[in-house]
């Protein structure tokens, strides 16, 4: 496994917002693979398109990652409500034979 290059994710952290990074960059700050950015197998927003390489405001990475983090704390209250229930309904598998 690749280790993370925390002192590039730092440098691009200090970015303003109008900022352009590149797929790399925004590799080493959300921690998502290059490969996965590049592929586009992550839902990104809109790369801008007047660059003939991939290019993010870095505004909008950072709305993305913040909005990312209150999904994916939902989705996991979802899944533990979920679980939650799933144990509830089922019956006990101990001792019945």
């Amino acid at each position: 496994m690749k280790e993370r290059d925390f002192s590039l994710a730092e440098k691009i952290a200090k970015l303003p917002d109008q900022a352009w990074v590149t797929a790399e960059e925004v590799s080493a700050l959300t921690g998502i693979g290059l490969t996965t950015i590049r592929q586009r197998k992550v839902a990104l927003p809109p790369a801008d398109s007047r660059f003939t390489i991939r290019r993010w405001s870095m505004g909008a990475i950072r709305k993305w990652m913040k909005e990312g983090e209150n999904a994916s704390q939902s989705k996991t209250d979802r899944g533990a409500a979920v679980a939650s229930i799933a144990r509830s309904s089922s019956p006990s598998t101990k001792g019945e034979r």
